[in-house]
């Protein structure tokens, strides 16, 4: 239980100590692949949601993209809602069979989509 648990040193600054060579450990390493592969997954939908429907992804926060639908959109705010579903619950092409789900929610401002 006392074992030391393996970890590798790469170059980075440790924020609290503010030396080179920051450590990572097996679960933070598996966990900023995990973080990677998500980040890559939702960058292919925004890249299909804007060249092929048109739908500008504004900014992002975390794993939320938000999406301003303006007038000249064309598509109205339930249409725009069924094809960002459609797209994002879409596996890419490089992982089949990856199991995705999203909740799309249309307001006035972002805390009305809270």
């Amino acid at each position: 239980w006392n074992k030391e648990m393996p970890e590798w040193v790469y170059q980075g600054m440790d924020s609290m100590t503010r030396k080179l060579g920051k450590k990572i450990y097996g679960g933070m390493l598996v966990e900023n692949i995990a973080q990677a592969l998500a980040r890559d997954v939702m960058c292919y939908h925004i890249d299909i949601l804007d060249k092929e429907h048109g739908l500008r992804v504004g900014f992002t926060v975390h794993d939320e993209l938000i999406i301003v639908i303006n007038p000249t959109c064309r598509y109205t705010p339930e249409e725009a809602k069924q094809v960002i579903a459609s797209v994002m619950c879409t596996p890419p092409p490089w992982w089949p069979g990856l199991p995705l789900a999203v909740e799309v929610e249309i307001g006035l401002t972002y805390g009305d989509c809270k």
